[in-house]
């Protein structure tokens, strides 16, 4: 398909602040909100803890929150460079953030 054919069934616009195109075909379901998967992945992590007193194993957390281990190994390393997360000399965390758990307010 040429450059040109694509212009009329593609456009295309750059995202803020990249130099790269974005493009739309048109077939982008919209969405309702804005939201920022890193946050909520993040807080699906932290929502995993039971208690403030609970130390868990990055295995159980990946369980509970329902995401792969080795992306809850990333977030837990940014979560404790922040602060949110600590880790003991077994190897499991503790969420030291009051975090409501999930389904209350």
């Amino acid at each position: 398909m040429s450059r040109q054919s694509l212009a009329g069934a593609r456009s295309r616009s750059r995202t803020p602040g990249s130099s790269l195109p974005v493009v739309r075909t048109g077939k982008e379901t919209p969405r309702t909100s804005f939201q920022n998967q890193s946050v909520i992945r993040a807080f699906a992590i932290l929502k995993s803890f039971c208690s403030p007193q609970e130390w868990v194993a990055a295995s159980e957390l990946s369980r509970r929150a329902g995401l792969h281990e080795a992306t809850v190994n990333r977030f837990l390393q940014s979560l404790i460079d922040v602060g949110a997360v600590v880790r003991n000399a077994a190897g499991q965390y503790r969420c030291v953030l009051p975090v409501s758990p999930a389904g209350r307010d």
